[in-house]
């Protein structure tokens, strides 16, 4: 869904052509079964129509966490078809801690993937491997993203699927932000509508002056921004936890979702609103919240089942108690 009606973007474009991918997509999930993928197929379209039909080189392309590649994969294939890279030197921008995690595991079974690495194992050789036939396109740096410094090259476009923890989005904010060029830049969460990661949201709502929402992928937890504005570092300030930040800015920052994001996409960002407060510490408040949505949501979402299951299962909070 295209959300920004107040300009013309050429994304514009893009989200008609998503619609018709999401539509003659049987469940929105990544079919790619030989290639371990946690994208979906709309979100491995997007990446490759940005990279054929938008994407003019101006500043880098950068891809922060790429598992087994799907994304980067999409981006290649994009880059090769666009008319302004046939002689193929753009190279992506690829970085990722590459530490295996348990998590990981169901998602190669059955596949050329499976006990190949240890829990906690290096699996860049995996990364390689899979996009081996695009592997003279990719630049790859193994790099611990909480603490990364980029070196200041402009940035054209940043797909982030690596903030999977308050300090890497402080920190990605931190080192990335001010290299994106004003009306020339897109900024891609791919896990924006996911229950768990409540800081993302509250980052942006801190840098809506600057970067603002434009597309939804469909059938995905994509949500892609286009920088408006030029971010220096005394824009940035980001609390050292998630504790610090306070109730009325959760709040805020929350209603700014709800109100930009279609009604499709509320239960993802209410479930994330519980979350918040579950980081924040606030479990009563956290509980509270989960009762007045569930009602509200829970009909039609599994956001609300997966995020029970999940803080039940590792004991962190019982939600319904």
């Amino acid at each position: 869904m295209y959300l920004n009606h107040a300009e013309t973007d050429p994304h514009q474009d893009l989200a008609d052509q998503l619609y018709m991918v999401g539509k003659n997509s049987s469940n929105g999930l990544s079919e790619k079964i030989a290639q371990p993928a946690m994208t979906t197929v709309t979100e491995q379209a997007y990446c490759e129509l940005y990279a054929s039909q938008l994407f003019k080189g101006n500043g880098e392309m950068i891809e922060l966490g790429c598992w087994l590649g799907s994304l980067t994969k999409s981006l290649a294939e994009g880059l090769l078809k666009n008319e302004f890279f046939k002689d193929k030197r753009q190279l992506i921008e690829v970085m990722d801690y590459f530490k295996w995690d348990v998590v990981m595991e169901d998602w190669v079974v059955g596949t050329r993937f499976e006990n190949r690495v240890d829990i906690g194992g290096n699996f860049q050789f995996l990364y390689r491997e899979a996009v081996s036939n695009i592997l003279n396109m990719v630049n790859i740096t193994q790099a611990d993203l909480s603490k990364y410094q980029w070196s200041g090259k402009p940035i054209e476009f940043l797909l982030i699927d690596c903030m999977k923890r308050f300090e890497i989005a402080d920190n990605v904010a931190r080192t990335f932000f001010p290299s994106l060029i004003p009306n020339d830049s897109y900024v891609v969460h791919q896990d924006y509508l996911h229950f768990y990661h409540s800081w993302i949201h509250i980052l942006m709502f801190r840098f809506r002056k600057w970067i603002t929402p434009l597309l939804i992928v469909p059938r995905s937890s994509t949500v892609v921004f286009k920088c408006v504005g030029q971010i220096t570092n005394e824009f940035i300030s980001y609390p050292e936890n998630f504790a610090q930040i306070s109730t009325e800015e959760i709040c805020a920052a929350f209603d700014w979702n709800f109100n930009f994001l279609n009604n499709t996409s509320h239960d993802a960002i209410a479930a994330a609103k519980v979350s918040a407060f579950i980081h924040k510490g606030e479990m009563e408040t956290a509980r509270g919240l989960y009762k007045n949505y569930i009602s509200k949501y829970a009909h039609n979402s599994d956001h609300f089942d997966q995020m029970y299951n999940f803080y039940k299962q590792f004991d962190i909070i019982d939600l319904r108690e």
